[in-house]
């Protein structure tokens, strides 16, 4: 799915009255490859903006545009899909948001593949930092916690074997428990 941005710009003593957005009627790309989950990636420097977001295809464009006006961080828990990300992405060009029609395409791309939706089942063997972090609303900490000890320890069994993970709430694990997978 490709979008095509359109900014009707009504200007009014200076100000943006409207920006909208059609989406190209265009035959479906391939999926992009998943980001790698696998214990051997490096952790990112924790002092990079956007370092926590995994490479792909509009990362860079993600952060460096973004970066213009907010944290790249606050887009994590707010998992939307293409649509989703397409409505935000308006929102943010009523704001001021600086790029071109190509810029927000990559990025609403980008932030649907690494910062979707939550699936109907997470497997916690697989899951990344980020993902943890979206979908279960982990702190960057607990969530790079959660991974450490998958390295450490192994693949986690059971929701037992996640509990054990310092700092991890069993009580709030209990609202995700028919969604986990092991």
């Amino acid at each position: 799915m490709t979008f095509r941005f359109r900014r009707v710009l009504v200007m009014a003593a200076g100000l943006v009255l409207a920006a909208t957005l059609t989406e190209a009627q265009a035959p479906a790309a391939a999926p992009a490859p998943a980001a790698s989950t696998g214990a051997a990636a490096a952790p990112a420097a924790a002092s990079a903006p956007g370092s926590e977001f995994p490479a792909g295809p509009g990362r860079d464009t993600f952060i460096r545009v973004c970066s213009a006006c907010h944290a790249p961080e606050q887009v994590i828990g707010h998992g939307q899909d293409a649509s989703g990300w397409a409505d935000t992405i308006n929102q943010m060009i009523q704001n001021g948001a600086q790029g071109s029609d190509q810029d927000f395409g990559d990025i609403v791309q980008y932030l649907s593949t690494h910062v979707g939706p939550m699936p109907s089942q997470i497997n916690v063997n697989t899951v990344t930092s980020l993902d943890l972090q979206n979908w279960l609303g982990f702190t960057p900490q607990l969530a790079d916690a959660v991974i450490a000890y998958r390295a450490a320890h192994g693949k986690f069994t059971s929701l037992a074997d996640l509990e054990k993970v310092p700092g991890v709430d069993a009580s709030a694990l209990a609202n995700f428990k028919n969604a986990l997978t092991f």
